[in-house]
């Protein structure tokens, strides 16, 4: 999906410059994954991971808006499309957050090991150590917590407004509809008017047809009859020259 030509779908341009913006966020995410990765032991910084689950919740946010989006489009050539998207940005959220949980892991886990072999080998700054390693814990653990609360206020909010421009949308469709009611039903009765019309017209249709056949029927007999009388008199004449 992000190899192809956006210029060429028939989107609207909000949509495009979302589409940029999530295909950048993910390349931002992907970076700072890369840069946890790759950070040593002593340089490992819990604002790091608190910025990158920042980042993915707000790369959740906009492909939420996106999928809302394609939603209200009135092609479906057009919805499809950007649905197609929006699940191939959803199914990227899925990998980069498994990404991101596998390196803070990583890293912790590293850290962890680091501050076990400094106390095995009896390091004279052993309480220290144990009391930065709780401290610095306990910050991980208050700022994972902290970043969580936020996410799902976010999130809440986010469906709070999208639930709200919904039932907006729809109530201006049942306005729509209310007003159209009267007209429609307008269209029902001269519906059954003509329909009345046309049962007449065929039923006088009907009647012209079997009087016409009438009418020749009787103007066959006529003629028939004429002829028997011209054929008669002609006979009494020929009959009066001879005799």
């Amino acid at each position: 999906v992000h190899g192809e030509n956006i210029r060429d779908c028939q989107m609207d341009w909000d949509i495009t410059k979302r589409l940029h913006a999530i295909k950048s966020l993910e390349d931002e995410l992907k970076l700072s994954i890369s840069e946890l990765e790759k950070t040593e032991t002593s340089l490992f910084r819990v604002e790091d991971t608190v910025a990158a689950r920042q980042k993915l919740t707000r790369l959740e946010h906009l492909v939420l808006e996106l999928d809302v989006l394609a939603k209200e489009q009135d092609f479906p050539s057009t919805r499809q499309l950007i649905q197609s998207h929006a699940a191939a940005h959803q199914q990227q959220i899925t990998q980069l957050n498994h990404q991101l949980k596998k390196a803070h892991a990583k890293a912790a886990s590293a850290l962890r090991l680091k501050e076990s072999k400094a106390e095995l080998f009896g390091h004279s700054t052993h309480t220290e150590s144990a009391e930065n390693s709780a401290l610095r814990h306990r910050a991980v653990s208050q700022a994972m917590n902290l970043n969580s609360a936020r996410e799902v206020s976010s999130g809440l909010q986010q469906v709070r407004s999208l639930m709200a421009n919904e039932l907006a949308k729809s109530r201006e469709m049942l306005t729509v509809l209310d007003n159209s009611s009267p007209t429609l039903k307008e269209i029902g009765v001269e519906h059954d008017n003509m329909s009345g019309l046309v049962r007449t017209g065929r039923s006088m249709i009907t009647r012209i047809n079997r009087r016409e056949f009438t009418d020749r029927i009787l103007v066959l007999l006529g003629f028939v009859l004429f002829v028997v009388v011209v054929l008669y008199i002609l006979k009494k004449r020929v009959k009066a020259l001879f005799s």
